[in-house]
């Protein structure tokens, strides 16, 4: 973590981090795995850490009222119908603007900028429109404006776009998508719609696999199970299987063992014409964990109870080929592909191509 990182850290507390993560919970694994990552935290052009330590500070602001002038424009917040998340979302815009000079600049924080900006929060609903130049300055210091706070917002800017509580500050923090919804899904929803926490837990998984953590990137997926359960959404849930899963069989040499606990909590919820590709993924698994004989006994078990689905047998030909029985696969493949009218197209045709490339 860069000194500027620290100096962050050093202005908020553990209690505001709560609170803030209480309203990123997909943040909050990335939040306690950031030791582990050496390079700089930023996906699709976010940070997210930077993220979780402006609105702490804010909240700790808040917290101990100080300066007076944020605990304020909060509550005038909160009375336009914003909640204390968006409220504080708000304020942490400016906080940011004004923390810009002494991150980048390495001056002292100017917390008379910073208190004269909250000051001027929500203002039009009194003041509307322009302010000129030489009206009093909607702060209320009673100097001119042009003399006071007219270059913090510039000179033709409407005084109500910087700071009006209709502003458009979005409290959601979106961090990709494509996994659960697209991006046009995800920026116009509601900020506690759980696809948003689903979908960021996916790309922060992503993540912390580029970055070499393992553990942290399967953690990510499993947390969004246990969300999906959690709310009781299906379809949310099998979806957040299949990609816990997917995770295992592409690193299975990790996480096998996973692998088939995922498979064995995913199976009850399935039909049973949707369990034979899991029962096989369980079989190649066994198989990577050198238990040779219990993954044998796993095909023989879904052809004795599944004895109509053929692609479980095509399925058997690639297990063969894996652990070095080509010639037994290449025998499956002929088997299948000489009893054409028992098969579906799909069948048929991945036997046809995987048979070509044994030969």
């Amino acid at each position: 973590m860069n000194d500027n990182f620290a100096f962050l850290e050093q202005n908020t507390n553990d209690e505001a981090i709560k609170t803030v993560l209480k309203d990123h919970p997909d943040l909050r694994l990335l939040w306690e795995r950031r030791h582990l990552i050496e390079s700089p935290i930023v996906i699709n052009d976010v940070n997210p850490i930077l993220h979780i330590l402006v609105e702490a500070i804010v909240e700790r602001q808040i917290m101990e009222d100080e300066p007076t002038e944020v605990k304020a424009a909060l509550e005038r917040l909160k009375k336009r119908e914003r909640s204390h998340h968006a409220a504080r979302s708000l304020i942490a815009t400016i906080f940011i603007n004004c923390l810009f000079d002494t991150l980048k600049g390495n001056k002292p924080f100017d917390s008379q900028k910073y208190s004269k900006q909250l000051a001027m929060l929500v203002v039009n609903t009194i003041r509307p429109g322009k302010v000129g130049r030489n009206d009093p300055c909607p702060c209320g210091s009673w100097k001119k404006y042009k003399r006071c706070c007219l270059e913090m917002v510039g000179s033709e800017m409407p005084l109500q776009r910087n700071f009006d509580s209709e502003a458009e500050v979005d409290e959601k923090l979106i961090l990709g998508a494509g996994h659960y919804a697209t991006i046009d899904y995800l920026t116009h929803t509601n900020p506690d719609d759980p696809v948003i926490f689903m979908e960021n837990r996916c790309i922060i998984s992503a993540f912390l696999k580029e970055k070499g953590d393992m553990e942290g990137a399967y953690i990510a997926l499993k947390e969004n199970v246990d969300f999906a359960k959690e709310l009781g959404e299906l379809g949310l849930t099998n979806n957040a299987y299949y990609d816990l899963l997917d995770f295992c069989l592409n690193n299975s040499d990790e996480f096998a063992e996973a692998g088939i606990e995922v498979i064995e909590n995913f199976l009850p919820l399935l039909a049973e014409k949707e369990k034979g590709n899991l029962r096989c993924d369980k079989a190649d698994l066994l198989a990577k964990m050198n238990k040779i004989d219990d993954a044998e006994k796993e095909f023989a078990a879904i052809f004795k109870e599944m004895p109509e689905w053929y692609f479980g047998r095509y399925r058997y030909a690639l297990y063969l080929e894996d652990i070095g029985k080509k010639s037994e696969a290449i025998e499956v493949l002929k088997q299948l592909i000489s009893i054409k009218d028992k098969l579906d197209q799909e069948t048929y045709d991945a036997a046809v191509e995987v048979l070509e490339s044994m030969q």
